[in-house]
């Protein structure tokens, strides 16, 4: 009985100091950014003979903080899609759909310029051109940008990535493989 005396009275004490300290914690809200980025894209390496070496694209980024409150560096979970488009008069075009997974390190706290490094897995879809049908494949990438602040809420985003594909297909031991490297240029809002 008196045993059970005293785990209440330990409760009620943590319920009581969990109370006082949560009134003086300040709540940050999350930040949530868009951004949309073009770029230039450059195949290093393939495993395909024939097709174009060079092309362009864009993607779509939605973006949530997942840390960086209380004046620490921001770490963004974003949810990225875009398309690319390889053309050439010479060699078999490609187009690509990519999306997935990308998580972004900011290297400083809210300056002018803040420089990140991003890590993104994200599956990709591939039409060849003069094939039927796509291909399916998983991607993985790195990257290096920098934000320059515009205005309080807008920045102009440079980057540069560097992507490892695996394409699988049926009845092949070894999967295709493409190297990319690409630089890109666009806008963040939030």
């Amino acid at each position: 009985m008196i045993f059970n005396k005293y785990i209440l009275l330990f409760v009620i004490t943590i319920f009581f100091l969990t109370t006082i300290y949560s009134q003086n914690t300040v709540f940050e809200k999350v930040t949530k950014q868009y951004s949309i980025v073009f770029t230039g894209e450059s195949v290093i390496k393939s495993t395909y003979d024939n097709i174009a070496k060079s092309g362009f694209g864009f993607e779509l980024d939605y973006a949530w903080k997942l840390s960086g409150y209380n004046k620490k560096k921001n770490v963004f979970l974003s949810l990225p899609i875009g398309y690319k488009f390889f053309k050439s008069t010479n060699n078999q075009g490609l187009k690509v759909l990519e999306y997935g997974w990308k998580v972004r390190h900011e290297l400083r706290k809210n300056k002018n310029w803040t420089p990140y490094l991003a890590y993104s897995l994200l599956l990709n879809q591939n039409w060849f051109e003069g094939v039927k049908g796509s291909t399916f494949g998983h991607q993985t990438r790195f990257s290096f940008g920098i934000n320059k602040k515009i205005k309080n809420k807008l920045f102009f985003n440079i980057i540069l990535n560097y992507s490892l594909i695996r394409i699988p297909s049926l009845n092949n031991v070894k999967a295709d493989r493409l190297t990319r490297m690409s630089i890109g240029a666009g806008l963040r809002f939030g």
